[in-house]
C-alpha cells in the first residue's frame, strides 16, 4: 500500500526503500525540513535559509540565520583551487543567485570576489591543477561561469581579465555545445554512479537559475531526460548497472552512492542516505525547475520483467559525420571527455592544445606525454602503436550498448560487446543485483600497482572480455592479452566475480556452478575452467577462475512476481539446462555466444549494437536526435529537447523510429 505522506522525523535513514513513500512534494518537503534542522557545510545552509525564507512568506515567525563560516570554507577552496573545486562552485553560484538577499554588503563581496577570481577554463592563465575537461567537470565549470557572469556583468573576472558578461557568453557557447551532445548521443561516463550526479548537479542550476528562458527550458528538458535514464537502469533506486566510470567501494556497494539519494527523492525508493549531495539539494530548493510528471511517473506499473536498451557516447571515426569533427580543435576538449585524447584522429589537437596552454604537468597525459610531445616527429602509423601499446587507450570511453533486464527482485545489466580484449580504467561492465549489498559481477584484475589506482582489480581491470546477454542470462567470454600495457606488469593470469558470500540469504553449490539468493532474488554464475573461493589482493571474499581463456555465465531468477520459481526449482531448472563449451566459447540453453562468432538464440542472430538511445516501455529515444517519448498510463509525452513538446501520434513515433 503506497504511504501517501512522509515527514522528516519519519525518514528512515541509511535503509533501502523497495516501496515508495509519500509523493515527490512530501518528500522533498520532508527533506528540506530534515537538511535544515542539520548544520554544517554549503549545501544544508542553502536548505536552512530556503526553508527559513518560505516560513517568512507563509508568515511564521522565524529566526533568519546565515552561517557565515561554513560557506567560507567553500570560498577558500575556490581561491585555493584544488582538483575538483567546481564541485564546490556550483553550490557558490547557486548562493549568490538564490540568496544574495540575505547576505550583508561584506559577505556578498567576499562571495562575489571567489566566484570571480575563479579559474573557469583550461584555457584561462593558471598553474592550479584542476581537471576541466572530463564530462562532470565540464558541464560543472561552464554553467558556474555562466550564472557567475550574468549575476556579474560588470565585474572584471581575475584570472582572465575580461568581464563577467564575456564570460557569460563563453560559458553559454560551451553549455550548449555540452547539451547538443548528450542529447543525441547519451554520456561518456555512461550512468556514473560516482560522476552522473554532478553532472546533474551542473545542469541543473542552468535549468533552474539561466536568466535566459530558452536556455533555461532546454536545460530543463535535458534534465529531464537524464532523470528518465537513471530511472531506465534503477533496480528499487539501486543504480545497478554498468557505468563507465566508477570505484571500487561504489561497485562493491550501492549504500554510498548519491544516485541513489535522487532517486528516492524523485520515486520513494532506493538507499536512503544523508542528506546534502549537490543535486539532490538543487532539485529541493530550486524555484524555477521541477521534474515533469511524465518523468515522475515512470515506475508506475512498471511491466515485469521489465527491458532496457540503451545507447551513449560515438564511434570516435565516425564522429565528424555525426557533427563533431575530431579534427576540429572547437572539439578537442568534447573528445577528451570521451577519453579520447590520444586517439589518431585527436592526438594532433590534443597536442596542440596541452602544449598552448602548458598541461604537461597533469599525471593524465604523462603515460603518453612521449607519443604526443613527438607529433610532429613521426609518422603516423609509429605513433599509433606507441599508443596503442601504452596505458592512453585505458579511458576511452567511446560507444557502449547496453541491456538492463530486470523484475521486482533481480536485476542483470551489462555494457555487452565492448571493445573486447582492451583495456579499461574505471568502467564497470556488468552487474547482477539482488540488493544494496547483494550483487555479483566479473573482471580480469589489473595487477595493483600503488602509482596508479586505477584500474584495479574491480573497476577497468586489465582486459574486457565479450559480453553477450539475453534477458536473464549473461555469458562473458575472456581471453586475455598475451602482454600487457608499456610499463605495466604482465597480465594476471586469472578472472574472479566480486561474491560477498554473507550478504546472501543462501548459498549452494551443485554441478560446477554456485548459487545465491536474497530474499526472493536469485543469481547463479559458474565458469568454464571452474570456481574456488579466494580472497582478492585486499582480502574481499571472490570467486576466482584460472587461465587466460574462459568462460562465465551469470543467471538471475525471481521467486515472487517474475519467474515465480522457489529457490529449489531454480537451481533445479539451470543445472538441467544443457552448457556446452567450445574453445572460445560456450551454448547455455538457447543462448550460445564465443569470442568473435555471431552470437545466437534459439539459432536466431542476437543484436548487440546500433541500439537506440533509450528503448524500453517507459521511455522511447532514437540515437541521434533530440527527441525523447516517455510513456504512461495517463498518456504519452514527446519532448524535443531543443524545442520543447511535440504532438506526434504514435504511428509517427514508430516511423520516427
Amino acid at each position: 500500500m503506497l504511504i501517501s505522506e512522509i515527514s522528516a522525523g519519519e525518514i528512515r535513514w541509511n535503509s533501502w526503500y523497495q516501496r515508495p513513500e509519500g509523493s515527490y512534494d512530501t518528500r522533498r518537503e520532508a527533506l528540506i525540513d530534515a537538511a535544515a534542522a542539520k548544520s554544517g557545510d554549503l549545501m544544508r545552509v542553502m536548505a536552512r535559509v530556503f526553508s527559513e525564507q518560505r516560513a517568512e512568506d507563509s508568515g511564521q515567525p522565524v529566526l533568519t540565520s546565515f552561517d557565515e563560516d561554513s560557506i567560507r570554507v567553500a570560498l577558500d577552496e575556490l581561491r585555493a583551487r584544488p582538483d575538483c573545486a567546481d564541485f564546490r562552485a556550483c553550490g557558490v553560484v547557486r548562493l549568490l543567485a538564490q540568496f544574495a538577499d540575505v547576505m550583508s554588503p561584506e559577505f556578498r563581496a567576499e562571495v562575489e570576489d571567489a566566484l570571480s577570481g575563479f579559474r573557469y577554463d583550461a584555457h584561462d592563465p593558471g598553474d592550479d591543477m584542476m581537471i576541466f575537461w572530463t564530462e562532470n567537470h565540464d558541464i560543472l565549470f561552464c554553467s558556474s561561469e555562466y550564472i557567475a557572469g550574468s549575476l556579474m556583468p560588470d565585474h572584471v573576472f581575475s584570472a582572465t581579465g575580461q568581464t563577467g558578461a564575456w564570460h557569460k557568453a563563453r560559458g553559454r557557447k560551451r553549455i550548449e555545445k555540452w547539451i547538443d551532445f548528450r542529447s543525441r548521443f547519451g554520456h561518456a561516463e555512461w550512468d556514473s554512479n560516482v560522476y552522473f550526479p554532478l553532472q546533474l548537479a551542473g545542469i541543473i542550476n542552468v535549468a533552474d537559475l539561466a536568466p535566459d528562458e530558452e536556455l533555461r527550458a532546454r536545460a530543463a528538458r535535458m534534465t529531464d531526460v537524464m532523470l528518465a535514464d537513471m530511472a531506465s537502469d534503477s533496480f528499487h533506486g539501486l543504480l545497478a548497472t554498468s557505468h563507465g566510470r566508477s570505484y571500487p567501494d561504489r561497485v562493491q556497494s550501492h549504500r554510498g552512492e548519491s544516485n541513489s539519494n535522487i532517486h528516492w527523492l524523485l520515486y520513494g525508493t532506493g538507499w536512503r542516505g544523508g542528506v546534502g549531495n549537490a543535486a539532490e539539494t538543487f532539485l529541493m530548493i530550486a524555484e524555477n525547475y521541477r521534474p515533469h510528471e511524465a518523468v515522475l511517473a515512470l515506475h508506475d506499473d512498471e511491466p515485469e520483467p521489465f527491458v532496457s536498451r540503451e545507447r551513449h557516447s560515438i564511434v570516435v571515426e565516425k564522429g565528424a559525420e555525426l557533427g563533431f569533427d575530431p579534427a576540429d580543435p572547437e572539439n578537442t576538449v568534447l573528445y577528451w571527455s570521451l577519453g579520447a585524447t590520444a586517439h589518431p584522429l585527436v592526438m594532433d589537437q590534443s597536442s596542440a592544445l596541452i602544449n598552448n596552454n602548458r598541461l604537461w604537468r597533469y599525471a593524465e597525459f604523462k603515460p603518453f606525454e612521449a607519443a604526443l610531445r613527438l607529433v610532429d616527429r613521426f609518422p603516423a602509423v609509429l605513433r599509433n602503436v606507441m599508443v596503442n601499446r601504452s596505458p592512453a587507450v585505458r579511458p576511452y570511453m567511446t560507444e557502449v550498448n547496453k541491456i538492463t533486464w530486470r523484475t521486482r527482485n533481480a536485476q542483470l545489466s551489462s555494457a555487452v560487446d565492448y571493445r573486447k580484449g582492451e583495456y579499461g580504467l574505471q568502467h564497470h561492465l556488468m552487474e547482477a543485483c539482488l540488493g544494496p549489498d547483494a550483487l555479483v559481477f566479473v573482471t580480469h584484475p589489473a595487477a595493483k600497482n600503488e602509482a596508479l589506482p586505477e584500474p584495479n582489480e574491480w573497476v577497468g581491470g586489465h582486459t574486457f572480455p565479450r559480453i553477450v546477454q539475453d534477458g536473464p542470462t549473461l555469458i562473458a567470454v575472456f581471453e586475455i592479452a598475451r602482454f600487457g600495457l608499456l610499463a605495466e606488469p604482465a597480465p594476471l593470469e586469472y578472472t574472479h566475480a566480486w561474491f560477498p558470500r554473507d550478504e546472501f540469504d543462501e548459498v549452494r553449490e551443485q554441478d560446477g556452478w554456485v548459487f545465491a539468493r536474497k530474499d526472493d532474488g536469485f543469481i547463479a554464475i559458474t565458469a568454464k575452467n571452474g570456481l574456488s573461493e579466494v580472497p582478492d589482493q585486499d582480502g574481499h571474499p571472490t570467486l576466482r577462475s584460472d587461465g587466460k581463456s574462459n568462460v562465465w555465465i551469470l543467471k538471475v531468477g525471481d521467486g515472487g512476481q517474475g519467474t515465480g520459481d522457489s529457490f529449489d526449482e531454480f537451481v533445479s531448472s539451470v543445472v538441467s539446462t544443457p552448457l556446452e563449451y567450445s574453445d572460445q566459447g560456450a551454448i547455455f540453453g538457447g543462448l550460445s555466444a564465443s569470442w568473435s562468432g555471431i552470437p545466437t538464440v534459439e539459432g536466431e542472430e542476437l543484436t548487440l549494437h546500433d541500439f537506440g538511445r533509450i528503448d524500453n516501455p517507459r521511455v522511447l529515444h532514437k540515437y541521434g536526435v533530440p527527441r525523447v517519448t516517455f510513456f504512461s498510463n495517463e498518456g504519452d509525452y514527446v519532448l524535443d529537447i531543443d524545442s520543447g513538446e511535440v504532438n506526434m501520434t504514435r504511428e509517427d513515433l514508430d516511423e520516427d523510429f
